[in-house]
This record gives structure tokens, sequence and C-alpha cells, in this order.
């Protein structure tokens, strides 16, 4: 009994070997046969009649004739073996090789083995490569083929390699040795594609993958894993076409196009970073994934965006819907849900010549090297675009110039070279003066003409500016005020400075401050400033009558245009439709001209006030004494305009940091310092009383931290005029001093929160000439911000 068992598993294993060889092998030297009938039939058949084409049981030689129709009358397996060695023979004749030996099995089909084919002419394998083929319905050029059971590899070797399945061409490819990563189509012996990777050269192409017709721009790459196609554009590329289905009842695959500045097939359309999702024929922005199209940063939250361009096709009926982004040439309209972002200023002055995704793009080189004087290319014109020098690419002399300035007016390190400071803060004064839009289930219209910019909002939505953020829902409202308590239990029916609770985060957002729940100081002043805008009674507390004007859609829209007056570089509309469509249109015919901040004292802050001030402004802290007096004080003067509240870090000059140890002396823990006993002229310009925290290290050193909070104090009952704020700008003669207050500096007068009225002036008082800056137009303007420095001794 179990001598019949181990009779069974040893005849099994035998079997399964069997079964697992080769039947026979083809090679540079011949067609050789494993099975000893094949062996024996070709022997007596082939050999013996002609044996010229035998070498030690080899057939070395095309077999014809009679000798093959006897052949299959006596061994037909051995018979397809010649078949097939005498096709491979002729490619070999033609000049291809058999770099791996061919294995054949019973049916003649090659089951393993690899085969370099000439790049002469095209060869036609189709039978080798499944039995659902013709031969002639699969060609090759310059191709190494490797067969691995099922699956047929071919890899693109020459310059000139193409493959040709069932009239789908693979051609156009760089060669493996010059894209440097595999290059390869893997298909099934039933012809479905099952892998991909090349790179195109320089003419790009059309390629089928499975039921995807798919464009790849000149040597730009493409790969799939069996079940997503990533098409990876070379920089500047230009993709003429969508993918397409070659079969519309059929489904194709995930498709996901990647690059950066890459024209899409719209002429007007550019991705200037990031990746388009294409399925079921369509374009999509994938959930989750942001990318920068026309200098938009468009962020798909919840869902999957839609990608739309140019207009509605004629056969469209009913209203547009889904989550999309349609993208017309001078229009753009958001619907549903996402984020966006944009520069109004590149978006409207550009026109068709959009950017390089302007500072979002820029890269330093790999190894963290600053860019420098000398170095040349396209990040060269984005940092010169900053600086406002001309745009060349070449980093001279005067880049470098301005670059330094740029550096000194945003308070870091001044090198000329541009790091990683230098990008990082770029990116946060580029960001200020952005606008983002959230549709939620709303409908935003954005539309540039003429140099100006219209931003329709059609239901709920929210309008971002800067740093700030507005809700518009249906239309008009703060819906979000809508649970605001304002019962006897609350202050009798008001809330004022003192006060706690998520009621107090609801005013916090109404006017703009960080939404900690406690009514302090700046949430008071933000009330005012509200209640000035909106001509209700001023006194910081927030009362039935504010509640009542909060929902006005008035309210709305004067709070937005203050944050686009401080922001923007372009004239902006506003219109704020209901759900019924009503038309609500305010012009904010303030922003008349073209503003900018990006760094530079120039332009300092927009507002009613004329440029002619502004350069004024620019001219008494550099020119007329002031800023070569007090360099700090003028820089964070410059700050408080221009800074939008951002905090400011400084390096503490060392005659500041030896007054400060003096004034602490041995003593560790926070102290007040009063900088005006100091004789230090600078110092007293620049701080009021401030704060240092002083730590001591185990080894004995200190750490001297300063905090100070930059901000005007207004004298609200000031009878005698001396509530002014100026600059010292040195010795003017009292001709000069008439000419720039008559024919330069605006007439306008300002109303002093002292009872009397003031405008901006030259006056000498004693033997000191001020420049002297209305207080209504610095509290308008100014935003208070915090100061920190550090320092160590030992």
């Amino acid at each position: 009994m179990e001598r019949s068992i181990i009779f069974v598993v040893v005849f099994v294993l035998l079997i399964g070997f069997i079964s697992a060889s080769p039947f026979a092998t083809i090679g540079m030297q011949g067609l050789s046969m494993a099975s000893s009938e094949a062996a024996e039939a070709i022997s007596l058949i082939i050999c013996a009649s002609n044996p010229i084409v035998c070498l030690e049981g080899k057939i070395i030689g095309a077999v014809q004739g009679e000798a093959m129709g006897l052949l299959a009358d006596a061994n037909p397996e051995a018979y397809n073996a010649v078949v097939t060695y005498n096709q491979i023979q002729g490619y070999v004749d033609l000049g291809s090789e058999i770099t791996e030996e061919l294995q054949i099995n019973e049916e003649g089909q090659i089951q393993e083995g690899t085969i370099q084919f000439s790049n002469e002419e095209e060869s036609e394998i189709g039978n080798l490569v499944g039995e659902d083929f013709d031969q002639d319905d699969i060609s090759v050029k310059g191709i190494e083929f490797t067969k691995e059971g099922n699956n047929s590899i071919f890899v693109f070797t020459e310059d000139e390699s193409s493959i040709n399945i069932k009239g789908h061409k693979f051609e156009n490819i760089q060669a493996q040795s010059e894209s440097k990563h595999p290059t390869y189509v893997e298909i099934n012996n039933k012809g479905k594609i099952l892998g991909a990777d090349f790179t195109t050269n320089d003419k790009g192409d059309f390629y089928t993958i499975n039921n995807d017709k798919i464009y790849v721009p000149p040597n730009s790459r493409l790969f799939f894993n069996g079940e997503k196609t990533e098409i990876l554009v070379k920089e500047g590329g230009q993709l003429e076409k969508f993918p397409e289905l070659i079969d519309s009842d059929l489904q194709g695959n995930i498709i996901e196009i990647t690059g950066k500045n890459i024209k899409l097939p719209e002429e007007y359309v550019v991705l200037n970073e990031g990746k388009i999702t294409y399925f079921d024929g369509k374009p999509f922005i994938k959930e989750g994934d942001t990318v920068l199209i026309n200098d938009f940063v468009m962020k798909a939250t919840d869902e999957d965006v839609e990608l739309r361009f140019g207009g509605r096709s004629l056969f469209s009926w009913g209203e547009e819907k889904g989550n999309f982004v349609r993208i017309k040439r001078d229009e753009v309209i958001f619907n549903g849900k996402g984020v966006f972002e944009f520069n109004p200023g590149n978006y409207v002055e550009r026109y068709d010549k959009f950017s390089n995704g302007y500072l979002r793009l820029m890269e330093l080189p790999e190894s963290n090297r600053p860019i420098q004087l000398g170095d040349r290319g396209k990040k060269i014109k984005l940092i010169q675009r900053l600086v406002g020098v001309k745009e060349d690419g070449v980093f001279g002399e005067s880049t470098e110039r301005a670059l330094k300035i740029w550096q000194e007016e945003n308070a870091i390190r001044i090198d000329g070279k541009f790091g990683q400071n230098s990008l990082e803060k770029a990116l946060t004064s580029d960001s200020t003066r952005n606008i983002k839009l959230i549709p939620k289930n709303g409908k935003i219209l954005v539309v540039r003409k003429e140099g100006k910019l219209n931003i329709d909002f059609n239901g709920d939505s929210i309008f971002g500016i800067g740093s700030k953020t507005f809700e518009i829902n249906k239309g008009t409202k703060n819906e979000y005020l809508k649970d605001l308590s304002l019962s006897r239990a609350n202050n009798e029916r008001y809330f004022q400075r003192g006060d706690k609770g998520e009621d107090v985060k609801l005013i916090q957002k109404l006017v703009g401050v960080e939404e900690d729940g406690i009514f302090g100081r700046d949430t008071e002043r933000a009330v005012k400033e509200w209640q000035k805008e909106n001509k209700i009674m001023v006194d910081g507390r927030f009362g039935q009558q504010s509640y009542a004007t909060s929902f006005r859609g008035e309210a709305v829209y004067k709070k937005i245009k203050k944050g686009i007056l401080n922001n923007l570089e372009v004239p902006v509309e506003l219109t704020l439709r209901d759900g019924k469509g009503e038309k609500i249109s305010v012009l904010l015919e303030d922003l008349n001209g073209r503003f900018s901040y990006k760094g530079s004292k120039k332009n300092i802050v927009e507002s009613f006030v004329t440029k002619t001030v502004l350069s004024f402004v620019d001219s008494s802290l550099n020119t007329l004494g002031f800023k070569q007096e007090s360099p700090f004080a003028s820089d964070f003067f410059t700050h408080y305009l221009a800074g939008r509240g951002d905090s400011l870090k400084v390096d503490i000059p060392g005659e500041w940091k030896d007054w400060i140890i003096s004034e602490v002396g041995d003593k560790t823990g926070t102290f007040r310092l009063n900088p005006y006993d100091s004789e230090i002229f600078d110092l007293k310009n620049s701080l009021g009383y401030f704060d240092v925290e002083v730590l001591e290290n185990e080894d004995g050193s200190k750490i001297f931290k300063l905090h100070d909070k930059y901000e005007f104090a207004f004298a609200k009952n000031d009878l005698s005029e001396k509530g002014r704020h100026g600059f010292s700008v040195g010795e003017l003669d009292e001709e000069t001093i008439k000419k720039l207050n008559e024919k330069f500096l605006p007439k306008r007068t300002f109303a002093n929160p002292g009872g009397f009225e003031e405008r901006f002036e030259i006056k000498t008082i004693g033997d000191k000439t001020y420049f002297f800056i209305p207080q209504e137009w610095l509290d308008e303007n100014g935003y208070p911000y915090t100061i920190e420095g550090e320092f160590k001794i030992v």
C-alpha cells in the first residue's frame, strides 16, 4: 500500500515537470526539439532528406517544400515548431537577433524568450503574441520583444522604434538608453495593454491605451500601471487635445495630466502647476487636489470639480449645474463646491499673457544655494518682477541693488541674494492681495474687461480678501449672526468691553478681529470703526442698532469694500444677487487706479488720499532727513501703513541693547521700560513703553526678548492742537515749505478728535520743521501690529 502511494506521487510530479518543459527551443544556432518523438520525426523526415538544414540534430536552416507536408502528417507538434522557426529565421536573416532563447510549446507559440528586432523595416509578429491575432495584426520595428507566458513586453531600444497593434501605433518615442528609465509597452495574449512607460521625442503623438486615445506632447512621459495613466508634460509644453474615449459605451482608465506652465487645448488656458484628472470623458480637479490654472488657485474640497472650457453648447438646455469651473477667455464661473484664490492684478493686467504662477512656482535650487549675481533663467524674471526691475532673466548688478533695497524694506538680511528667507517673505507679501472665493452651493462669476474686474455672486458664498473673509448668504445677509442673543440678560441688550462668550465671537467675526470670545480693546475699536463706516452711533457697544445694520446689504458691501481698498491693485465692481436674481450692484469708485504694495515704500497704502501724498510720505522719510536720523522709526511707521497688521521681527541695534541691559541690571523676569528716559533719538521715535522678558540659561547666559505693540495713541479731547502726528524733515527754508504745502500736498481737511481741523502740511515749530499727517487718515489707514526682537548676552 505504501509503495503504490509513493508511485502515484512520483508520477504526478513527473507529469507536472514534463508539462512545464518547453516542447522546442529556438536560438541563434537553430531549432532543437525537447520532445524525443518530435526529435525522431525531425531526424527521419527533415535531416535524412535534406541534411544541409541539420546539424547535430538541430535545424539550422529554413525548411520548405514536401518535407513540411510529411512532417505535418507524422508529428503535427513538430510541424508547428518548424513553422515558428521558419518565421523567426526570416527575421534573423533581416538583421534581428535572439538574445534569450525562445521556448516553444506544442502549438508553436512562444512561451518565453527575447528577440531584438531590426530597425531596418517592420516585422509582422501578431501570431507570436497570441492565438487571437493574425500575423499582420501586430508589427514592430527596432523593438526588443520579450515573451513571458501569456504576456508580451515591447521595449523601445532605438530612436525609430515603433509598434503597431491593430492600427494603434506607438512611435515617436525616445529610446530607453536616452530616456534613462524603463521604456516599454506590455500586453496580454488578447491585446489588452497591461502597462506602459515611455517618453516622447521632439514630435509627440497620440497613443491608444485600451479605450483611451491620449495625446502626449513632445518630450513628455506617459506611465500606465494597468489602472491609471499619468502624463507628465514637459514644462512649457502644449496639450493639443484632452484624452477621449474611443467607444463611448465603454469605460476608460483614470488619466492624470501633470505639469508646469503647460498650455491646455483651449489656447487661452494654462496649467501653471498641478494635476488635472481625466475620466468618463471629462477633465476634473480631483477631490483633495490643488492646481493653479490661469493664475487661479483651485482646490477641490468635498467633491471633484469638473473643468469646462469656452461657452456652452447650443444644444445645452436649462440651468448649468454641478460642481464645476467654466473658463472662458475673459470670464471664469465657479459653481458648487471648492475653494478658489487669485491675484486680481495678475488676472486683469495680464490678459492672455498668464504668469508663470508668479511666486507660487518659485523654487530654489536643490542645493538650497541662494539665487545670486550671475545667475540666469526664468526664476530670475520672477525675482525681477518682485523687486521692480527689467525682467531680462539675468541677475545683474541692478537686480542685486533692487533686491537689497527690497530686503531692507522687509526687515530681512540684506545680502543681495534670494534665498529661503527672501522666498518666504515674498510669498507672504504676495498673498495679502489675493482674493479667495468659496461658492459653497452658489455661483460666482469673475469677469475682466478694460482693466477692471467684476465679481458677481449668486447664492451663498464666502468672499476673502487678504486675511479677511466675508460671508455672503442669500445675497445680502450675515446669517451667522441670526443666533446672536441680545436679551436683557446680556448687558441690557448690548455687548460691550469686558463681555465674553460665543456671542462675542460672532461679533468679532463680523468686524474682522481675532475670534477669541473676549470683548477687549481691539474688538471695541473694530466695532467703533464698523459703526462709523455704517453711519450709526459710534460707542463701541454692539446693540440692537448694530445688529439690525449688520443684516443690511450696504453693510456687507462696505465691509468688503474696505478689504478691497487696502489690498487690490485694480478697480473692482461687486454684484450680489439673491436667489430670485434681484441685482444689487455697488461700484467701488474709490478704486480708480492701479494700486500695489510689494515691499516698497512707494505707494505705501492706498486710500482716498492722492498718490502725491504717499510720494511725499516716502520722500519725507528718506530724503528730507527723518530716515537718516531715525531709520528704525521710519521702517516701523512704513510697516504701520503697509504691513496689514502682520507682526515685525527686528534685529535690535547695539545701542538699544546696551540701554536695555543697563535698565534691567542683573535681574530676570518681565520688565516695562520707558524709552523716553533714554538719550537714543531713534529708540524714542520707534517705541512707546515696551516689555522686555529676561531669561537666564543654565550656562549663565541671558536671553532678552523685546515685545511691543505699535500703534498711535489718539488724543480725544485735545483742544490745544498738540495731538498731532508728524516727522522731522530737517531744515527747509520758508519758500520751499510754502511751495510744498500749496502745490504738492492736498488741501483736503480732516477732523481731529480734539475738535479742530487738520491737513497734511509742512510746519516749522521752534527750530524744527515737521511733516504733519492727519490723525483721522492715520486711524483709517494704519494697522496696529506687534514688534518682536531678541538678543543674547554671555
